[in-house]
């Protein structure tokens, strides 16, 4: 268990400093970054701390690499998107440093919890081969991975023109989805878990705790920060606007799907 609780110390620590550092200077440029190194620090914890049969299995060092790669590519792309557009999400915190304190908090315990999956199988399970089907989610977890690149970098390459400043996007991934990205982060998530579960299983029912990891990133995007956030910031932008609320009606809100014909509205 060391490997688990070094890395929620590490995590409380880096975000106690990236909290201190940002309420000094009121910023909120350092916050995705704080999430990110706290991502790849949890994942540093568990190839160090981890037990050492577990360590060398190509199901640790798999998983290792999955959160890895998806941190450090997510928390770079927010961070360099922060540097040149505020973040919406915290500028009511910025000026408070005690309310700044709520959301690296939050942050605190969402990398704990979505690095669980792989600090628990590099800290107790059964060492089991990879069988087809966890092969089959590795590969479904990359394509979830590259996908949700896919909509992040179209989305700033659309943003990037100066003509689209005032606009949203409807082109890409995004002409099948509201939120494609979202849609992605959430598969990602769920197939990690999925990916790690197995092995925990093997030693102990509580190994299907793992699956907390997901179930509070699709609870935190589909109800807290993530669709209803930027949800609520398109009505305020373009609620007039007749081509977008065109868009809404016909474009589903999560899940891509090819956008309906005649306006009526998508749930999923």
């Amino acid at each position: 268990m060391g490997a688990i609780l070094s890395s929620f110390c590490v995590t409380f620590f880096l975000n106690t400093i990236g909290w201190l550092a940002s309420a000094l200077v009121q910023t909120d440029k350092l916050y995705d970054l704080t999430g990110c190194l706290s991502f790849l620090f949890c994942v540093l914890c568990a190839r160090l701390a981890g037990r050492a049969e577990l360590r060398a299995t190509p199901r640790a060092v798999a998983a290792a690499w999955m959160l890895g790669a998806w941190a450090a590519r997510l928390g770079s792309f927010l961070f360099l998107r922060v540097l040149h557009s505020p973040d919406e999400r915290l500028q009511r915190y910025v000026n408070d440093p005690v309310l700044f304190l709520l959301p690296f908090a939050f942050q605190t315990v969402w990398v704990f919890l979505g690095a669980l999956p792989v600090l628990s199988v590099h800290s107790w399970g059964a060492p089991l081969p990879l069988s087809f089907l966890e092969r089959l989610l590795l590969a479904s977890w990359v394509v979830c991975a590259v996908l949700q690149a896919v909509a992040d970098e179209q989305k700033r390459a659309f943003r990037a023109v100066k003509a689209n400043k005032s606009k949203f996007i409807t082109t890409g991934l995004w002409r099948f989805s509201r939120h494609p990205n979202f849609f992605f982060q959430i598969c990602a998530s769920w197939l990690l878990s999925a990916f790690c579960v197995r092995s925990l299983t093997a030693v102990s029912w509580f190994g299907w705790l793992v699956c907390l990891s997901p179930a509070v990133e699709t609870y935190l995007i589909l109800r807290v920060s993530g669709v209803p956030a930027l949800e609520k910031s398109g009505r305020r932008k373009w609620g007039d606007n007749h081509a977008y609320s065109a868009y809404v009606a016909s474009t589903s809100v999560l899940v891509p799907w090819p956008p309906s014909v005649g306006g009526g509205k998508r749930r999923a």
